[in-house]
């Protein structure tokens, strides 16, 4: 048997019987919502990690990204997915035109 197997099974279930009681979770609520889980962006799976907080189906969640090995999206409150590294432009030695700090207005403001 594949590792995690069990563990989503589970939590399939947990969803099922959920639905069955009338019950829902954040993350199948809204499904204008939904895609905020595996977005590209980070501000939306933050959003979605932080409406995973008092969800009935917490524990099956964890357990389900645990034993499956998720590295991407939202799961049990937590965003999985790697955080991108950002490189220097080759051959940019110096800072580019209006690169400075947000908000600072040098030397005469």
């Amino acid at each position: 048997m594949r590792r995690g197997r069990d563990e989503r099974d589970w939590l399939t279930g947990a969803l099922l019987d959920l639905k069955v009681r009338g019950g829902t979770t954040p993350c199948a609520d809204d499904p204008a919502m939904a895609i905020w889980w595996l977005s590209e962006y980070p501000e939306e799976r933050a959003m979605a990690a932080r409406l995973c907080a008092g969800c009935p189906v917490f524990a099956e969640c964890f357990d389900a990204a645990e034993a499956g090995g998720e590295r991407f999206g939202v799961w049990d409150g937590h965003d999985r997915t790697p955080r991108m590294r950002r490189r220097p432009l080759k051959g940019v030695t110096e800072p580019l035109v209006g690169a400075g700090r947000a908000g600072s207005q040098g030397e005469d403001g």
